[in-house]
């Protein structure tokens, strides 16, 4: 921004004037679906709390959610959206929240989980979220990561503070690596300030790793990277 030196954590376009570093949240998305791919599941249903276009990233994880199930010959489900309400419409309490959540989610649910177009998979927009889906998905009768397995982002399940009010945790999850990206953003400005880039804007991908959960109740994690995927057990 004019002769200050700005590198910037997001891909929105109103930083493209900017030199940015962001998740490849794309990618991410696309090994995590060929993930479930792998463990048989064709009908995964994403699952999301805004609109998918309205903001850069939500975008790319449906571009990279897309991409696999074409990929694999598959029609991809579009993404059902279960609007948040308003801040202060919510209760304040961890319990209260949680199960109004989980209330709310089962509505919009009950009619995928059901019939014999029902989804196997659901793709939840973060873990928490997917704490709160599994929950939605015990009231409506439906087994979490039995009947219909559950996923989500970000890989910070273990210390949500609604972890231990959530029936079963997500089966696999998507870490960002927010700690390599903030040295990224270091380098880049470094980089920048010491003149060693060109005159135009530089973005930053940093790959994100699915991270499967092996055991739930130890909460033991084994990382994967989207070239083993191949190789996972379903």
């Amino acid at each position: 921004i004019g002769r200050l030196p700005l590198a910037v954590n997001s891909d929105d376009p109103m930083w493209e004037s900017c030199d940015r570093v962001v998740s490849d949240h794309e990618n991410g998305a696309f090994a995590l679906t060929q993930w479930l791919l792998g463990r048989g599941h064709r009908r995964i249903l994403p699952l999301w709390r805004r609109p998918p276009d309205s903001t850069y990233w939500s975008r790319a994880r449906l571009a990279g959610f897309r991409r696999a199930m074409r990929e694999a010959g598959i029609k991809p489900l579009e993404p059902l959206v279960v609007p948040a309400p308003a801040p202060e419409e919510m209760p304040a309490a961890v319990e209260a929240l949680f199960d109004y959540h989980r209330r709310l989610m089962a509505g919009h649910l009950i009619e995928r989980l059901h019939g014999p177009a029902k989804a196997d998979a659901l793709m939840v927009i973060s873990d928490t979220e997917a704490l709160r889906a599994a929950a939605a998905c015990q009231l409506l009768g439906v087994r979490p990561n039995e009947d219909v397995a559950i996923v989500g982002y970000d890989n910070f399940w273990p210390v949500s503070p609604e972890r231990d009010l959530a029936p079963t945790v997500p089966l696999a999850t998507v870490d960002k690596h927010n700690d390599q990206t903030g040295r990224e953003l270091m380098r880049l400005l470094l980089d920048r300030i010491r003149g060693r880039l060109g005159p135009a804007p530089q973005l930053r991908l940093v790959p994100p790793t699915v991270m499967v959960t092996t055991d739930a109740a130890q909460q033991r994690r084994t990382a994967v990277s989207p070239a083993q995927l191949k190789d996972l057990p379903a």
